[in-house]
This record gives C-alpha cells, structure tokens and sequence, in this order.
C-alpha cells in the first residue's frame, strides 16, 4: 500500500512505505510495541478491546499488488472476523480512543501490538497471550533461518518510545 493523500489518516501514519509498519513512526507516536507469538484468534482480540475499553476498531486490510480496503466502527468482534476474513492479507486493526494497534501480517507467525506504554504491559501483564514470544523464537522446531527471522522480528517490533531501536526492514526467509 502506498499512501495517497486521502490515505493518510490515523491508520496509515504507521505504514508510509508499504505493508510493513515503521518503527520510528510508532515510537515519534510515543507509543510502544511487542512481538506476540502466531496470529491472534478471535477471543483474544474481543480480550485487548475489552482491556482498553474499546467500544470500536477501524479495520484496514493491504497486501502486495492488493487494494487496501475498510470496515470501519466495528464492534470488537467484528473487526476479529474481519481479521481472519482477511488472514491471506495484512491486516491493522485500530482502536483509535485507545491508542492501541493490532497488526497481523499475512504469515501468521507473530502479530504486533503497539499502544501507550503503560496499556501494553497492561495487555501484556493481564495473561491473554499464552507464552513469550521470546520462548517461541528459540523453539528447537524453527531452528536455523525461521528462527532468526523470528529473532529479528523480535528485536524491530520491540519498540520503546523513549529509547533508540533498530528500524531496518526483516528479511523473510
């Protein structure tokens, strides 16, 4: 997805080169950020809105050569249906009043969430998630590039917005 000037909206800001979102965005936000293992299911997204009170999410869903589209003011469910509607694709998920993101790309081997950071440790602290995601990178089952990739991705999306961090794309594998 590239940016248009009707596209830069409160989604979008996150997202100026593509379908990755950029780390110096989230953190010029003031916001922090965290790896979580696998694709986020249904009953843990309805969980994060439930913890941050959000009452609706604007969705958006982007890929390679793929138009962008929208649902926007779901309720919680509706914007996880959508999520999985759309799991072939990206997909952000935005309770805005909460400051809080939820981005699910399209490999379904972690998600990001990025919010304030006293809302993330919140979310992360309240037990929705059932392991670490650094446990999960070091798994013996993706032993060798899956694993680094994993790494990688752990060390880009962990984001504090007071400190510096690495802002160079991953390579998949």
């Amino acid at each position: 997805m590239r940016n248009t000037g009707d596209e830069m909206d409160g989604f979008s800001r996150f997202f100026p080169g593509g379908t990755e979102p950029d780390p110096a965005a989230i953190r010029a936000a003031g916001l922090a950020a965290r790896p979580f293992p696998e694709y986020a299911s249904r009953d843990e997204i309805v969980a994060v809105a439930g913890l941050v009170n959000a009452e609706r999410a604007d969705c958006r869903h982007f890929g390679y050569e793929t138009p962008p589209g929208r649902l926007m003011a779901a309720r919680p469910d509706e914007a996880a249906r959508h999520a999985f509607d759309f799991g072939y694709l990206d997909v952000l998920i935005a309770f805005e009043a909460a400051r809080t993101f939820i981005w699910l790309p399209d490999h379904h081997e972690f998600f990001v969430i990025f919010a304030p950071p006293a809302v993330l440790e919140k979310i992360r602290a309240a037990g929705i998630f059932a392991y670490d995601y650094d446990d999960y990178a070091h798994e013996a089952y993706f032993a060798g590039r899956r694993s680094e990739f994993l790494i990688a991705a752990g060390r880009r999306y962990t984001i504090d917005p007071s400190g510096e961090g690495p802002d160079a794309p991953i390579a998949r594998p």
